[in-house]
């Protein structure tokens, strides 16, 4: 039976992990002598220390005692009756400190017990005889040798007490040491074995290794070196020959992959020149200044991209109410050039249709009946919304065909080109939307104040160098604030609205028409005369007098407006002595009586004599 690499290794982690724990418990033993040792010494020094403390109270008690006898101060008393106190505690102690085993110790103890308490009671009747009979009855009792006897008698027990004890703590001390000893030799062959285990399991498992990671690598050499058909033999059923038998695997996948590889590099070849022409065409949508531009990018781009497959583009307008042909490539579409949402079922589902007789799909309505081909209907979408539609013809070719089998609507060429354009087209939305936010007013949709600097400015820089003329129609609404306090600012906003509506729709072409601020307006005549800037004042004076405005079902009374012009160069040389110029021309208007136009200074009765001044 052959043994996997899995189980040497784990076998020879298990002997290392038993010899280990064998290794711990002799360590911990080794450590239980040591304590003993230690313990051993401690109650060794105690019993000495208890022992000469013992023989040391009785020597002041007896010293006490005999002061007491030879004076009779009762103060030499304390050390006799300190040791009466202490003896027996000491004594206890020195009974604790005995192992129970140690039975002639707690003998030896016991008679010096009995020859405390017999020299005490001894002391005590000197004392006695003291307090009683006087100095002589005392002294004839301290002076019989049975007092020394007995004193004798326990300082020798407290010595051969002691010398035991030595003598024992000696022996117990040479036999931990001895055990300690064969524990640490113990510890250190089980560390070496721990270490040979280790050697042994690591060098076999080694070798076996290098020997069948030696197949592998010259294998994956070979392979390589383009031996896309080499394999490793596989004899075993363990973890290197299942190795073995996943290099195998790879080198299966690999080949395939290889012969893969090759097909897609051929088709990304083709794709290639695709590829480019899509960033030219993403590029140049990107920069397009206006959507005739971005229109005829797409038409100049689509024919190459789709492989000459005919197409259009379609815009939607601001209403989203229609769309209409904006660029096409190819000839003879069928569809109509301009229809409304509801006829196309890409922008009714928000998603690519793709019409083919060979599928069971429904025909866009857009789509003339005639059409046999395939089509396919893109919506560009952002935000949510339709901002254009692509529209495709082409034959069910084996591209379209393999898309649609994969699960996919388009091919890749035609998704690529739908996805650029909606982007872009979306990109071009926005950008056209956040530059109408900061030129444009918010109320009445005219050029704002900012615009109107900016466009100064370039107009005053163009007539310098030109040469030519410039005229700076500022314009103001009489009598603006009752309307806002009759009706309100709504009605206010209504009448701005209209006012703006009238100056756009009778200013000439290339004029520019701003909102200077509140209810004053301003109007640029690039190239106009003098007499054609007032004349064009009196025409605006005339419509705004003219319009009807009606404001919550009733009419509102008549607006006029006061207007003041100034000209390039008779009025200033800058753009902003001119509009000074005619600023001030504004306030004599309003100062004359208000619905007139004042030119630089002068009335208009000059210059038009046709023109008739409002009652003010």
């Amino acid at each position: 039976m052959r043994v996997t690499l899995t189980g040497r290794i784990w076998a020879g982690f298990t002997l290392s992990a038993m010899a280990l724990i064998a290794v711990s418990t002799l360590w911990v033993e080794n450590e239980h002598h040591a304590r003993d040792l230690d313990e051993l010494d401690h109650r060794t020094h105690q019993i000495v220390v208890d022992a000469g403390n013992l023989i040391s109270e009785m020597k002041d008690a007896e010293t006490g005692a005999r002061g007491y006898v030879i004076t009779g101060a009762v103060s030499y008393l304390e050390p006799y009756e300190r040791a009466l106190a202490n003896t027996p505690e000491i004594i206890e102690h020195l009974t604790a400190k005995l192992p129970s085993e140690q039975s002639m110790q707690r003998q030896r103890i016991a008679a010096i017990e009995r020859l405390v308490k017999t020299r005490m009671e001894l002391l005590k009747q000197a004392v006695e005889l003291r307090r009683d009979q006087g100095f002589d009855a005392a002294r004839a009792f301290v002076l019989r040798d049975q007092d020394r006897f007995t004193m004798d008698q326990l300082r020798g027990m407290v010595s051969e007490l002691i010398s035991v004890q030595t003598e024992l703590a000696e022996q117990g001390q040479t036999n931990l040491a001895r055990q300690r000893g064969r524990t640490l030799l113990y510890i250190a062959a089980g560390a070496g074995g721990i270490v040979l285990i280790l050697f042994l399991t690591s060098w076999a498992t080694a070798a076996n290794f290098r020997r069948r990671l030696g197949d592998i690598v010259q294998g994956a050499v070979r392979l390589g070196a383009g031996e896309l058909d080499y394999r490793i033999e596989v004899a075993n059923q363990d973890e290197l020959s299942a190795l073995g038998q996943r290099f195998n695997d790879m080198a299966d996948a690999i080949q395939k992959v290889s012969t893969g590889l090759q097909a897609a590099n051929d088709k990304l070849s083709r794709y290639a020149g695709t590829l480019r022409l899509l960033g030219s065409m993403a590029q140049r949508l990107q920069e397009s200044g206006s959507i005739e531009e971005f229109a005829a990018t797409v038409q100049r781009f689509a024919p190459d991209i789709l492989n000459r497959r005919r197409g259009a583009l379609f815009l939607a307008n601001p209403a989203q109410t229609l769309v209409a042909s904006a660029a096409q490539w190819g000839e003879s579409l069928a569809t109509e050039m301009q229809f409304g949402p509801g006829e196309c079922w890409a922008l009714r589902r928000g998603q690519p249709h793709v019409y083919s007789p060979a599928d069971a799909e429904v025909r866009c309505t857009h789509v003339r009946a005639e059409h046999r081909g395939s089509y396919a209907c893109v919506p560009l979408m952002g935000h949510g919304v339709f901002a254009g539609l692509l529209y495709f013809e082409f034959e069910d070719d084996p591209a379209a065909a393999a898309a649609r089998a994969s699960g996919h609507l388009l091919d890749e060429e035609t998704a690529a080109l739908s996805e650029d354009v909606s982007l872009a087209l979306v990109n071009f939305r926005l950008r056209e939307t956040q530059r109408s936010q900061s030129t444009r007013d918010a109320l009445t949709s005219l050029f704002n104040r900012r615009y109107l600097d900016e466009a100064l400015e370039l107009e005053f820089e163009r007539a310098n160098r030109g040469r030519s003329l410039l005229c700076v129609i500022m314009s103001d609404i009489d009598h603006f604030k009752l309307f806002n306090d009759t009706h309100g600012h709504d009605c206010g906003d209504v009448v701005l609205q209209a006012i703006a509506q009238v100056l756009v729709s009778h200013a000439r072409k290339g004029d520019i028409v701003c909102r200077y601020g509140g209810e004053e307006f301003t109007v640029v005549m690039p190239g106009a005369t003098r007499e054609v800037a007032v004349n064009r004042a009196e025409m605006l004076r005339q419509a705004v007098k003219e319009r009807t405005i009606t404001w919550q079902g009733q009419t509102l009374d008549e607006v006029t407006m006061s207007f003041g012009v100034a000209s390039f160069p008779e009025d200033g040389e800058t753009a902003r002595e001119v509009v000074k110029a005619a600023d001030e021309a504004l306030f004599r208007a309003k100062a004359e009586g208000r619905d007139r136009v004042v030119l630089g200074g002068r009335s208009t009765s000059g210059l038009a004599p046709k023109m008739a001044n409002g009652p003010g």
